[in-house]
């Protein structure tokens, strides 16, 4: 009821992130900022889709289609790079190591960002997640990184680029398709699967 602009038509909503004294609910077309205390609405439009929205270190970042990544500052887009590779490829999410920011693309591994500078990550894993599809990846608790594949299961995967594990419906999982990523706080990886939900204990 706040809200005074008209939703778009068949609008639909992907993303939800609170932080500080806002809520960010992103959709295909928008990313509607509310202020908690002023009980007001920001809108950030695009004429191309918005893929994904992602918190990154208390900073907001997200990606337009065919056009790259933007960071949200001031309640305003701020085009962080325009990299064809990261206007061509779907990216599944953002990291940040050190200095470096870390883009996780759907189809086409790791690329690392720092000083204006683009780069494939240098690392055996990398090629191979070219030869996968992922849809969503969390970094857990001692800074490795759980990739959720489509039709591949999961992979844990070091900081340093190395496979610890790879577990799919072959050794466990009910299913191969991960659509969503949750560590909890004994170190458990819950997994929201195409049919069901698993559970991954970590120390075991």
């Amino acid at each position: 009821k706040k809200l005074k602009t008209p939703l778009i038509e068949d609008e639909q909503f992907w993303n939800i992130i609170a932080i500080e004294d806002w809520v960010l609910f992103q959709s295909l077309n928008r990313i509607y900022i509310y202020n908690l205390k002023t009980e007001t609405f920001r809108i950030i439009n695009s004429e191309t889709t918005i893929t994904k929205m992602y918190e990154v270190d208390e900073s907001i970042y997200f990606q337009r289609i065919n056009n790259g990544i933007f960071k949200i500052e001031s309640g305003k887009d701020v085009l962080i790079t325009d990299a064809k590779e990261l206007q061509d490829n779907v990216v599944v999410n953002i990291f940040k190591k050190e200095e470096a920011l870390f883009f996780e693309t759907q189809d086409n591994g790791f690329f690392t960002y720092s000083d204006d500078t683009l780069k494939s990550w240098d690392t055996a894993i990398n090629n191979e997640l070219k030869t996968l599809s992922i849809y969503n990846s969390i970094e857990l608790n001692d800074g490795s990184l759980a990739l959720g594949t489509i039709s591949n299961g999961i992979l844990i995967i070091t900081k340093e680029g190395e496979v610890a594990y790879r577990i799919g419906q072959s050794n466990g999982l009910s299913n191969n398709t991960v659509l969503n990523l949750f560590q909890d706080v004994e170190h458990n990886i819950w997994l929201g699967l195409d049919n069901g939900i698993n559970c991954l204990n970590m120390d075991s």
